[in-house]
């Protein structure tokens, strides 16, 4: 299977940035909200963590392609399947953070609690989730061209 590349680069890497500092932005304007009991800081926690989910699509799509590219057998075969799980669990909770703070938004109230906690369960589990897809690039070689790819004549990282 033809892995996700834009220019020879992959194009997971290039994807995650935006959701992963959205929903933790997004996590800071919740923490502010509660040292200052203004709306404000809701309402932009909102927006921020809704832009992170719009931008963790392509994260999601790019990586379950770079999963589905995997040689099947592949040593990190297990540890992919966790990283798709923990990044999928991440994004159901910051989607339902989001979705429990749409009454307050356009009563122009503080967020309740309850979006806080899985906002705060959702960025941790997506620092988890990071940790381990980095566990995958840096340790197993998941997603990385190369010189065998590249050129067809050194061993693949793959081969290791």
């Amino acid at each position: 299977m033809i892995r996700p590349r834009l220019f020879g680069h992959p194009l997971h890497p290039i994807t995650v940035g935006f959701p992963v500092a959205l929903w933790t932005v997004g996590l800071v304007w919740d923490l502010a909200a509660l040292l200052r009991a203004r709306p404000l800081w809701s309402e932009m926690a909102f927006w921020t963590l809704a832009a992170g989910l719009m931008a963790a699509v392509p994260a999601l799509i790019t990586g379950f392609w770079e999963m589905m590219a995997l040689p099947q057998g592949h040593a990190a075969e297990g540890k992919v399947w966790w990283h798709m799980g923990i990044m999928s669990a991440a994004f159901c909770c910051i989607l339902v953070s989001v979705l429990l703070r749409q009454e307050a938004l356009s009563s122009g109230v503080q967020a309740p609690g309850s979006a806080f906690v899985t906002a705060l369960a959702g960025v941790a589990l997506t620092l988890a989730g990071g940790w381990l897809g980095g566990e995958l690039v840096f340790g197993h070689g998941v997603g990385v061209e190369n010189r065998k790819e590249r050129n067809g004549d050194e061993p693949s990282l793959d081969d290791a």
